[in-house]
């Protein structure tokens, strides 16, 4: 049931997702029709700058090109003087791949009956859309463990002081954090090279944190630990 539900959330993700890219492309066209009335110009001098017909520009100021390349929107764009510009957010947590899911039930199956579980739970903040992958809480005596799951390092450093940040500004009040890593070579190899450098942010390692999880208590400090 609850991997119906996690199937069905990620399901509305992704359908909210393609609704907003649909809305913000009608919100640029509307941005780039108003610059280029500001202008002076017409649609068919826009589009003879381009090299395109007139009728490709009255479908981008529509927003009714769903599949309008980016360069292309961008180039419109500078043509009427805007410049387009595109970032990506956090918003609430990645859709889990198989291999991250493996490393979460690995994971489950070596914590205490004493941790209620809540996977991806929201940050603390007011208005911020990130979550936790898993966070464990035991209520006598109090104690709160904010859990992330990654199956490959990439860039270590830069992850595991990405994951130290969000703990750091967004955990309930005197949460601990302990990083799970999935067990490969190439992930034991990637943590060796940066270990020293994040020993402050992380002075635990596996054996700690997961003896702590799997007995129930606070580890008494952040960790990296293999599963």
């Amino acid at each position: 049931m609850r991997h119906h539900r996690r199937v069905a959330g990620q399901t509305r993700r992704v359908v909210e997702a393609r609704r907003r890219a649909a809305q913000q492309l009608r919100e640029v066209g509307e941005e780039i029709r108003r610059a280029r009335l500001a202008a002076g110009m017409t649609q068919g001098q826009v589009a003879t700058r381009l090299a395109c017909q007139r009728q490709r520009i009255a479908r981008i100021e529509a927003g009714a090109v769903a599949n309008v390349p980016l360069p292309d929107l961008a180039a419109a764009a500078s043509v009427v003087g805007l410049r387009l510009g595109l970032r990506a957010y956090p918003h609430g947590s990645p859709l889990r791949d198989a291999g991250q899911l493996a490393v979460a039930l690995r994971l489950q199956r070596r914590l205490s009956p004493a941790w209620h579980r809540q996977l991806e739970a929201p940050v603390q903040l007011r208005g911020d859309l990130r979550a936790f992958d898993l966070v464990l809480r035991r209520a006598d005596p109090p104690a709160t463990i904010c859990v992330e799951i990654l199956t490959r390092l990439t860039d270590a450093q830069a992850q595991l002081r990405a994951i130290h940040l969000k703990w750091r500004d967004a955990a309930p009040p005197g949460a601990d954090l302990a990083v799970v890593l999935a067990d490969t070579r190439h992930n034991r190899r990637a943590l060796a090279l940066v270990r020293t450098l994040l020993s402050d942010a992380y002075p635990l390692g596996t054996r700690e944190t997961l003896l702590a999880l799997s007995e129930g208590r606070e580890p008494g400090g952040n960790g990296i630990a293999f599963a």
